[in-house]
Protein backbone atom coordinates (compact mmCIF):
# COMPACT_ATOMS: atom_id res chain seq x y z
CA UNK A 1 0.00 0.00 0.00
CA UNK A 2 1.36 3.14 -0.98
CA UNK A 3 2.43 5.79 1.68
CA UNK A 4 1.92 9.89 1.60
CA UNK A 5 2.90 12.93 3.08
CA UNK A 6 -0.60 14.87 3.42
CA UNK A 7 -0.67 18.60 4.03
CA UNK A 8 -2.70 17.89 7.71
CA UNK A 9 0.08 15.03 9.00
CA UNK A 10 3.68 15.73 9.51
CA UNK A 11 4.50 11.83 9.03
CA UNK A 12 4.29 9.27 6.13
CA UNK A 13 1.35 7.39 6.45
CA UNK A 14 -0.89 5.16 5.01
CA UNK A 15 -3.95 7.74 3.04
CA UNK A 16 -6.85 5.16 4.55
CA UNK A 17 -5.71 5.11 7.63
CA UNK A 18 -4.45 8.36 8.97
CA UNK A 19 -4.82 11.03 6.61
CA UNK A 20 -8.31 11.16 5.28
CA UNK A 21 -9.22 12.55 2.19
CA UNK A 22 -9.89 16.27 3.74
CA UNK A 23 -8.61 18.07 0.35
CA UNK A 24 -9.98 18.53 -3.57
CA UNK A 25 -8.26 17.92 -6.30
CA UNK A 26 -9.13 18.69 -9.61
CA UNK A 27 -7.14 18.78 -13.51
CA UNK A 28 -7.09 19.73 -16.26
CA UNK A 29 -5.72 18.92 -20.19
CA UNK A 30 -5.80 20.03 -23.51
CA UNK A 31 -3.67 19.27 -26.31
CA UNK A 32 -2.43 21.50 -29.12
CA UNK A 33 -2.84 20.92 -32.10
CA UNK A 34 -5.87 19.06 -31.30
CA UNK A 35 -5.10 16.09 -34.07
CA UNK A 36 -2.02 14.72 -35.16
CA UNK A 37 -0.76 12.63 -38.28
CA UNK A 38 0.72 9.23 -38.74
CA UNK A 39 3.59 10.74 -39.78
CA UNK A 40 5.48 14.06 -40.07
CA UNK A 41 3.12 16.37 -37.83
CA UNK A 42 2.95 12.81 -35.47
CA UNK A 43 3.14 15.38 -32.22
CA UNK A 44 0.95 17.39 -30.41
CA UNK A 45 1.74 19.57 -26.88
CA UNK A 46 0.00 18.67 -23.77
CA UNK A 47 -0.61 21.18 -20.76
CA UNK A 48 -2.48 21.52 -17.64
CA UNK A 49 -2.80 22.20 -14.18
CA UNK A 50 -3.35 21.16 -11.41
CA UNK A 51 -5.97 22.53 -8.44
CA UNK A 52 -5.87 21.58 -4.62
CA UNK A 53 -8.98 22.98 -3.32
CA UNK A 54 -9.04 25.94 -5.88
CA UNK A 55 -5.28 27.10 -5.50
CA UNK A 56 -2.07 26.07 -7.69
CA UNK A 57 -0.84 22.61 -6.43
CA UNK A 58 3.05 22.49 -6.79
CA UNK A 59 5.09 19.33 -6.69
CA UNK A 60 2.28 17.40 -7.20
CA UNK A 61 2.60 13.96 -9.62
CA UNK A 62 0.62 13.73 -12.93
CA UNK A 63 0.80 10.36 -14.62
CA UNK A 64 -0.31 9.81 -18.41
CA UNK A 65 -1.85 6.57 -20.07
CA UNK A 66 -3.05 5.91 -23.50
CA UNK A 67 -5.73 4.24 -24.88
CA UNK A 68 -5.19 2.26 -27.41
CA UNK A 69 -1.93 2.09 -27.73
CA UNK A 70 -1.37 4.12 -30.61
CA UNK A 71 1.59 6.47 -29.08
CA UNK A 72 3.29 7.72 -26.26
CA UNK A 73 3.56 10.36 -24.13
CA UNK A 74 7.31 12.05 -23.27
CA UNK A 75 7.31 11.79 -19.98
CA UNK A 76 5.34 9.07 -18.51
CA UNK A 77 4.89 11.18 -15.70
CA UNK A 78 5.89 14.99 -14.47
CA UNK A 79 5.73 17.14 -11.54
CA UNK A 80 3.71 19.64 -11.73
CA UNK A 81 5.42 23.99 -11.06
CA UNK A 82 4.91 26.32 -8.36
CA UNK A 83 1.78 27.17 -10.62
CA UNK A 84 0.03 23.89 -10.71
CA UNK A 85 1.19 23.71 -14.35
CA UNK A 86 2.44 20.59 -16.30
CA UNK A 87 3.48 20.12 -19.85
CA UNK A 88 4.41 16.68 -21.77
CA UNK A 89 4.26 15.56 -25.15
CA UNK A 90 1.93 13.13 -27.56
CA UNK A 91 3.82 11.47 -30.06
CA UNK A 92 1.57 9.07 -32.77
CA UNK A 93 3.11 5.79 -33.43
CA UNK A 94 0.35 4.06 -35.20
CA UNK A 95 -3.05 4.70 -36.89
CA UNK A 96 -5.47 6.16 -37.93
CA UNK A 97 -7.52 6.29 -35.29
CA UNK A 98 -8.41 7.86 -32.16
CA UNK A 99 -6.74 7.78 -28.63
CA UNK A 100 -7.77 8.74 -25.02
CA UNK A 101 -4.80 10.27 -23.20
CA UNK A 102 -5.33 10.11 -19.60
CA UNK A 103 -3.59 12.46 -17.10
CA UNK A 104 -4.02 11.21 -13.46
CA UNK A 105 -2.99 12.63 -10.11
CA UNK A 106 -2.18 9.36 -7.96
CA UNK A 107 -2.20 8.23 -3.93
CA UNK A 108 -4.44 10.38 -1.36
CA UNK A 109 -5.59 13.72 -3.82
CA UNK A 110 -6.17 11.06 -6.66
CA UNK A 111 -8.03 13.03 -9.86
CA UNK A 112 -8.12 12.28 -13.03
CA UNK A 113 -9.11 14.27 -16.55
CA UNK A 114 -9.07 12.61 -20.53
CA UNK A 115 -9.19 14.02 -23.65
CA UNK A 116 -9.39 12.59 -27.03
CA UNK A 117 -6.65 13.09 -30.02
CA UNK A 118 -7.32 11.80 -33.44
CA UNK A 119 -4.55 10.58 -35.40
CA UNK A 120 -4.98 10.81 -39.08
CA UNK A 121 -3.28 9.82 -42.02
CA UNK A 122 -1.96 13.13 -43.56
CA UNK A 123 -0.27 11.42 -47.04
CA UNK A 124 -3.24 9.56 -48.18
CA UNK A 125 -5.20 11.49 -50.59
CA UNK A 126 -8.75 12.72 -49.48
CA UNK A 127 -12.00 12.84 -50.11
CA UNK A 128 -13.48 15.72 -47.75
CA UNK A 129 -17.57 16.34 -47.39
CA UNK A 130 -19.29 18.74 -45.25
CA UNK A 131 -22.61 17.60 -43.89
CA UNK A 132 -24.94 20.96 -43.23
CA UNK A 133 -28.09 21.84 -41.28
CA UNK A 134 -30.03 24.25 -40.12
CA UNK A 135 -32.69 24.16 -37.17
CA UNK A 136 -35.19 25.69 -37.86
CA UNK A 137 -34.72 26.63 -41.13
CA UNK A 138 -37.59 29.40 -41.54
CA UNK A 139 -37.66 32.05 -39.06
CA UNK A 140 -38.72 35.71 -37.98
CA UNK A 141 -36.91 39.11 -38.55
CA UNK A 142 -39.53 41.01 -36.57
CA UNK A 143 -38.86 39.87 -32.79
CA UNK A 144 -40.95 36.98 -33.28
CA UNK A 145 -40.10 33.23 -32.27
CA UNK A 146 -38.25 31.48 -34.04
CA UNK A 147 -35.89 34.49 -33.91
CA UNK A 148 -32.72 32.12 -34.43
CA UNK A 149 -31.21 28.97 -36.23
CA UNK A 150 -28.55 27.02 -35.05
CA UNK A 151 -25.64 25.57 -37.94
CA UNK A 152 -24.69 21.96 -37.42
CA UNK A 153 -23.00 19.09 -39.17
CA UNK A 154 -19.96 16.99 -39.84
CA UNK A 155 -17.16 16.40 -41.87
CA UNK A 156 -16.18 13.26 -43.33
CA UNK A 157 -12.49 12.49 -44.95
CA UNK A 158 -12.71 9.51 -47.13
CA UNK A 159 -16.19 8.44 -45.96
CA UNK A 160 -15.26 8.56 -41.81
CA UNK A 161 -15.67 10.91 -39.33
CA UNK A 162 -12.62 13.49 -38.96
CA UNK A 163 -11.93 15.89 -36.01
CA UNK A 164 -9.82 18.34 -35.66
CA UNK A 165 -10.98 19.65 -39.28
CA UNK A 166 -11.19 23.56 -39.06
CA UNK A 167 -14.59 25.07 -41.11
CA UNK A 168 -15.05 28.10 -41.90
CA UNK A 169 -18.56 29.90 -42.50
CA UNK A 170 -20.41 32.72 -44.47
CA UNK A 171 -23.25 34.71 -45.78
CA UNK A 172 -24.09 34.96 -49.30
CA UNK A 173 -25.47 38.32 -48.32
CA UNK A 174 -23.80 39.94 -44.96
CA UNK A 175 -26.44 42.51 -44.95
CA UNK A 176 -29.42 39.77 -43.89
CA UNK A 177 -27.63 38.70 -40.72
CA UNK A 178 -24.99 37.74 -38.99
CA UNK A 179 -23.03 34.43 -37.61
CA UNK A 180 -22.11 34.13 -34.08
CA UNK A 181 -18.48 32.85 -35.12
CA UNK A 182 -16.66 32.61 -38.54
CA UNK A 183 -14.30 29.74 -37.96
CA UNK A 184 -14.86 26.24 -36.01
CA UNK A 185 -13.35 22.63 -35.15
CA UNK A 186 -14.94 19.27 -35.63
CA UNK A 187 -14.88 17.34 -32.36
CA UNK A 188 -13.33 13.66 -32.18
CA UNK A 189 -16.53 12.66 -34.00
CA UNK A 190 -16.28 15.19 -36.91
CA UNK A 191 -19.17 17.10 -35.64
CA UNK A 192 -19.77 21.00 -34.92
CA UNK A 193 -22.28 22.60 -33.16
CA UNK A 194 -23.34 26.02 -31.83
CA UNK A 195 -23.18 28.48 -35.16
CA UNK A 196 -26.12 30.46 -34.44
CA UNK A 197 -27.28 32.61 -37.31
CA UNK A 198 -29.54 36.17 -36.46
CA UNK A 199 -31.10 38.00 -39.31
CA UNK A 200 -30.84 41.44 -39.43
CA UNK A 201 -34.11 43.14 -37.99
CA UNK A 202 -37.05 43.18 -40.70
CA UNK A 203 -34.74 41.77 -43.48
CA UNK A 204 -36.81 39.28 -45.50
CA UNK A 205 -35.72 36.44 -47.72
CA UNK A 206 -33.23 33.81 -48.15
CA UNK A 207 -29.85 33.63 -46.65
CA UNK A 208 -27.34 31.32 -47.54
CA UNK A 209 -24.55 29.59 -45.00
CA UNK A 210 -21.63 28.55 -47.02
CA UNK A 211 -19.52 26.16 -44.89
CA UNK A 212 -15.87 25.24 -46.36
CA UNK A 213 -12.68 23.63 -45.32
CA UNK A 214 -9.52 25.03 -45.96
CA UNK A 215 -7.30 22.53 -45.46
CA UNK A 216 -9.43 20.91 -48.57
CA UNK A 217 -9.55 23.60 -51.51
CA UNK A 218 -12.82 23.13 -53.47
CA UNK A 219 -14.61 21.30 -50.18
CA UNK A 220 -18.09 23.83 -50.16
CA UNK A 221 -21.61 23.47 -49.14
CA UNK A 222 -23.93 25.30 -48.48
CA UNK A 223 -28.00 25.69 -46.08
CA UNK A 224 -30.50 28.37 -47.08
CA UNK A 225 -32.34 29.85 -44.34
CA UNK A 226 -36.08 31.69 -44.86
CA UNK A 227 -36.53 34.87 -43.54
CA UNK A 228 -39.86 36.49 -42.92
CA UNK A 229 -40.51 39.82 -41.83
CA UNK A 230 -44.21 39.48 -40.68
CA UNK A 231 -44.80 36.09 -38.17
Amino acid sequence: MSSYRNRNCDYDCDCSRCCPQTTRTTITLAANPPTVCIENNNTTFLSGQVLVNGQPANREIVEFSVNPNLGIVIPLAVITTSSGNFTAVFIATNGPGIVTLTATVPDCDRATTSIQIPINNCQQPSNATIILNANPNGICSNGSVPSTSTISGQVLVNGQPAGGVTVNFSLNNPSIGTLSTFTITTDPSGNFFDVTFTPTKGSNGTANVIATLPDFSGVINNVPISIRNTC
